[in-house]
């Protein structure tokens, strides 16, 4: 599940990486505290600290959520370890990074000979 998630969510793996690099944190913080907790409003918090129940019931709480990008992005940049941010999972995001990570990576030049 984490790896196909990370994928529909990385699919712009470029546009990701330069969100994530140009993110100011108190500004995405203010974003997502506009709309209260997330926009979901009254759901309980421990629908998104799921330990080891479903994640699916969580992940389509932040499906139509329009912070669900900043969420996102905060969890990321903040290398979040615990619970659901922007309907990513730790391993998704944890999938997410390791794609970021490999995109951060120059390439070396191939020798000529």
């Amino acid at each position: 599940m984490g790896a196909a998630k990370a994928a529909s969510i990385s699919q712009d793996l470029p546009s990701l990486v330069a969100a994530v690099d140009a993110l100011n944190l108190h500004q995405g913080r203010s974003l997502i505290g506009r709309f209260g907790r997330c926009a979901t409003g009254d759901a309980p918090a421990d629908r998104f600290y799921p330990e080891g129940r479903p994640l699916k019931a969580a992940t389509e709480l932040c499906g139509t959520c329009p912070v669900r990008r900043p969420c996102l992005l905060v969890a990321l940049k903040t290398r979040e370890r615990a619970g659901i941010w922007g309907g990513a999972s730790y391993g998704t995001r944890k999938n997410l990074l390791r794609q970021i990570a490999a995109a951060r990576k120059p390439t070396s030049p191939t020798p000529t000979a």
